[in-house]
């Protein structure tokens, strides 16, 4: 599974593209998996932010398989806790990250 994110402050992230072993989402929706990086600026204005909600990252990189832990009971995708998307979207807010693939059941 590829995870294209947005959160270009966190360790994890690696020019849009998620480098964690195992990513956990939470009932929340939110990315627990998280980790702010100092050395990283985040240049992200609110308006840009809100125009990348509307876009897809085309460019999947299929190195690595990602295990994504769900704890978002009403997303079509969570089979018994673990995320069955072939790739999901984590965008950006000014205090967190959430995965924008939830679809409800």
């Amino acid at each position: 599974m590829d995870i294209s994110c947005k959160k270009t402050n966190c360790v994890y992230n690696e020019h849009h593209h998620c480098t964690a072993k195992g990513v956990t989402v939470g009932s929340d929706l939110d990315c627990k998996t998280f980790e702010r990086d100092s050395t990283k600026l985040m240049g992200d204005s609110l308006a840009k932010t809100l125009f990348e909600i509307g876009e897809i990252e085309k460019d999947f990189i299929e190195e690595e398989h990602i295990n994504v832990a769900c704890k978002a009971k009403k997303c079509l995708f969570n089979k018994e806790g673990i995320c069955s998307a072939n790739g999901i979207s984590v965008l950006s807010t000014r205090k967190s990250a959430f995965c924008a693939t939830n679809l409800k059941k």
